[in-house]
């Protein structure tokens, strides 16, 4: 009978997240009219509200350049220590060319999306600027979005400024500029997570938590509403975060230091020491034939690969660097888990 012995470490996976935060822009789709921010005015540089289907509203510009600004005091919703924390902010907004022919050309017309997140001094602390008046992008016939998220800008966090503007490439006299629609700034929480051992930590603090256990489509772990969580069995959790009227989800943290050499009651090897500082001792508690052990870095990559007859006891040399591997032990086709940790 053919034994296996498997040491997986396992990376943290990729999965959805979702997120479920307040826009936090006056009037965003225009759908209040000319009202909730600072707009040029003239002949040639004016904003018009237009209705594009039923109930539907858009900014349009005019035939020079049309610019729309709103600057939002953050202070007025948020604490000083929230916005310290350096929340995730994602933006975005939406842009069309406009005309009145079914001509490809005429809908290219100009486009431009600015985002200063300011301090109290009104310093900019990180800036997103999409296109620009002397560089601007260029609009189509078919919406486009202009999206940016600002993460790691320090502490300091005050105000946000926004600015977007349009012209018409044609100088037609009238509203026929780039259309604007659906403007979003939406403040998030601190999705980072520390980890010491099997104990996990979220980094947004005064929230509401919820952990969650990836690997069963973001089950909830009942109970488990503390800010820190400490995992029973290996898996990929996550923390639901509410703060402030808004929902995010952390990326999935893998824990696999809870691995053991057993399948059921049954105890198939004993691997020693671990952490090790490179002498490795495998003793599968009786003998077989066809012995395989390969040791794998954590990318999956093979370091070490040998192979051994009718033994029940073997001892390795390992000249790794330090870190975490993964080490296949192949004795008669059962499967276990466990990490390695090599030490210097």
């Amino acid at each position: 009978m053919i034994k296996r012995i498997l040491i997986i470490f396992l990376l943290n996976p990729t999965l959805p997240l979702h997120s479920q935060c307040v826009n936090i822009l006056q009037n965003p789709g225009a759908e209040e009219g000319l009202t909730g921010w600072d707009f040029t005015s003239g002949d040639y540089s004016s904003w018009e509200i237009s209705e594009v289907s039923e109930g539907n509203h858009t900014f349009t510009s005019s035939t020079e350049w049309s610019t729309k600004s709103q600057l939002i005091d953050l202070t007025t919703s948020y604490s000083n220590a929230y916005l310290d924390s350096a929340p995730e902010i994602s933006v975005q907004e939406m842009y069309k060319g406009h005309t009145t022919t079914n001509i490809n050309q005429y809908y290219l017309d100009n486009y431009y999306f600015r985002v200063e997140l300011r301090n109290a001094s009104g310093d900019v602390l990180d800036s997103f600027n999409d296109g620009s008046t002397s560089a601007p992008l260029i609009a189509s016939n078919s919406w486009q979005t202009s999206k940016h998220t600002f993460t790691s800008y320090g502490t300091g966090l005050r105000f946000i400024y926004v600015e977007s503007g349009g012209s018409d490439t044609e100088g037609w006299v009238g509203f026929y500029g780039t259309r604007i629609d659906n403007t979003e700034i939406k403040m998030g929480s601190n999705k980072s997570l520390s980890v010491s051992g099997t104990n996990l930590i979220s980094n947004a603090s005064n929230s509401s938590y919820q952990w969650l256990d990836c690997g069963r489509n973001y089950e909830t772990i009942p109970g488990e509403i503390n800010q820190s969580y400490t995992a029973t069995t290996n898996g990929n959790y996550a923390v639901e975060i509410t703060l402030n009227s808004c929902i995010d989800t952390s990326a999935c943290q893998s824990i696999n230091k809870l691995s053991i050499f057993e399948n059921h009651k049954e105890t198939l090897a004993e691997v020693y020491p671990n952490p090790s500082s490179g002498d490795l001792h495998i003793d599968l508690l009786s003998r077989h034939e066809n012995i395989t052990i390969t040791l794998k870095s954590i990318l999956g990559q093979i370091v070490l690969l040998k192979t051994f007859k009718d033994v029940q006891r073997i001892k390795l040399e390992i000249n790794e660097l330090p870190g975490l591997y993964v080490v296949e032990v192949e004795a008669d086709l059962v499967r276990k888990s466990k990490l390695l940790e090599i030490v210097k």
